[in-house]
Order: C-alpha cells, then sequence, then structure tokens
C-alpha cells in the first residue's frame, strides 16, 4: 500500500485534494468541520432520532446518514449563495466608481435646471 502523499490525483497530489476537501467540505470524511456548529449538528441528529425512533443498528445508521446528507445539503447551500454574493460584488464593483461620480453630477445638473 502507498503512502497517503505519494497517491496522484488529476489535479495534483493528495495532500491538495485532501485540502480541497476540507476546505469546502463536499467531499470530507468529517460531518462537522472545525469551522461548524456541533451543537447545531447535534440539535438536528437529536431532532430525527426522535421524529424517526431507530430501532437497531440498521435504522440508527440511516438516521445517522440523513443528517448527514442534510448536513452537507445546507453546507452546499451556503457555499452556493456565498459564491452568487461574490460574484455580484464583483459585477457591482465594476460600476461603484462610475455611479460615485456620476450620482453628484446628476442631482447637480437636476437642481441647475
Amino acid at each position: 500500500m502507498t503512502d497517503a502523499d505519494d497517491i496522484e490525483t488529476p489535479g495534483g497530489n493528495y495532500e491538495v485534494a485532501r485540502f480541497n476537501a476540507l476546505q469546502h467540505g463536499v467531499l470530507s470524511q468529517y460531518s462537522v468541520l472545525p469551522w461548524e456548529d456541533i451543537a447545531e449538528y447535534r440539535a438536528l441528529l437529536e431532532a430525527l432520532v426522535v421524529e424517526h425512533n431507530p430501532q437497531g443498528p440498521t435504522e440508527e445508521h440511516l438516521v445517522e446518514e440523513l443528517v448527514g446528507v442534510i448536513w452537507r445539503k445546507r453546507r452546499l447551500r451556503l457555499g452556493e449563495c456565498a459564491a452568487y454574493r461574490r460574484a455580484l460584488k464583483r459585477t457591482t464593483d465594476l460600476y461603484s466608481e462610475t455611479a460615485t461620480v456620476a450620482l453628484p453630477r446628476a442631482i447637480a445638473s437636476m437642481a441647475s435646471a
């Protein structure tokens, strides 16, 4: 078996791929990432355990998997919102100086008319 450092991926070595998985969290082996709220995750788990009342290890595992899927889906939606916000900011930043210069001129021309 090879060392993790020796595993090659299409985009580079394993360490780079591992960092990317941790950065966005989609492919992370951990359900809750260091910057996420573990108490919120546990509350979700407890709520689904109460709702589904799992009987036996298989049902317990399925509830845990369901919590993991819901948690990751939430993380994806938050990431998607952040990406939209960044793109919108980049787009509006292009025109912010134009608006800063044009608005006083427009107000001045309206006042003199």
